[in-house]
């Protein structure tokens, strides 16, 4: 888990950083970066990942997942995006 000061959740993540959790390598996350399944943001030169996109991310592939494999439950809806 990413941590920033104080024991709470960083909101920007560096490249390895979101690799790391998705555990992908960082050219992973550049190409879901391009071909705009993740949005990222470029601060000062350095691209950086909002946490909350990356959660956003992480469900839909999830629900994606299910739905394909039949792994879905009364909890899902049908997706809309």
């Amino acid at each position: 888990m990413v941590r920033g000061g104080a024991g709470t959740m960083k909101r920007l993540l560096r490249l390895a950083e979101a690799a790391e959790i998705l555990s992908i390598s960082p050219r992973g996350v550049y190409r879901l970066l391009g071909s705009g399944q993740l949005p990222g943001i470029k601060i000062m030169g350095g691209v950086r990942i909002d946490r909350t996109d990356l959660d956003i991310f992480i469900g839909r592939k999830k629900k994606e997942f299910s739905l394909e494999y039949g792994f879905c439950d009364s909890t899902c809806q049908t997706m809309t995006d």
